[in-house]
């Protein structure tokens, strides 16, 4: 899995735990949720459990929500 998740790896600034993160999500079925870091932005890492019908673990589901301000929290602090 390390293979598949290094290009996303090495565009992360402070976190290498990807592989590591991915693998326990299958193994648990538990999700992560982090916040990461490019050199220009922030994001929240949602690893997620991709399951078939009986629950097993088939894959998991990395997710990056941008963590750039809303036109109304930009709009409060004027």
């Amino acid at each position: 899995m390390a293979g598949l998740v290094g290009h996303i790896v090495s565009n992360l600034v402070g976190y290498d735990g990807l592989a590591t993160d991915a693998q326990a999500v299958l193994d648990t079925l538990v999700p992560v949720e982090l916040e990461v870091q490019t050199a220009q932005e922030r994001y929240t890492m949602r690893v997620q459990p991709f399951c078939i019908l009986d629950k097993v673990g088939a894959g998991v589901v990395i997710a990056f929500v941008d963590k750039l301000p809303t036109k109304s929290q930009i709009l409060d602090k004027v």
